[in-house]
């Protein structure tokens, strides 16, 4: 049969995370607290503008690098379509241009005098 030490301590009796320590007062410990949460979400909120921050530097300095890209892979893709279209006409003159990767990629650099490129190196090199 348990004694009167083994039952759990009363509500009052027991240790809160508020308690007083020694010398203080249960507001003072309340006010360390809330104290302590305040210094926590200043933390957070200055991080996350810290992170915002970081994240607009992050677009300024990829932004033209990135347009690069962009301009680039369009201009791939007009390559692939005149590629395409002369690749639709080579039947009526005898003169084709393979429509891959490589031919586009110089289309989109050098634009029409990568085309007429394209052409020259395939009438030297005819097979």
């Amino acid at each position: 049969m348990p004694t009167i030490s083994d039952r759990p301590k009363s509500a009052a009796r027991r240790k809160s995370r508020f308690s007083a320590g020694a010398g203080r007062t249960r507001y003072e410990a309340v006010r360390e607290a809330a104290a302590k949460g305040a210094d926590i979400m200043l933390k957070t909120v200055l991080m996350v503008v810290l992170g915002a921050i970081l994240v607009v530097l992050m677009f300024k300095v990829f932004a033209s690098p990135m347009k690069l890209l962009l301009k680039l892979g369009f201009n791939t893709l007009l390559g692939f379509a005149a590629l395409y279209l002369f690749d639709l006409f080579g039947d009526f003159t005898g003169f084709t241009l393979g429509v891959n990767w490589l031919n586009a990629v110089v289309i989109a650099i050098l634009g029409v005098p990568g085309f007429a490129l394209l052409l020259i190196l395939r009438w030297l090199f005819r097979m």
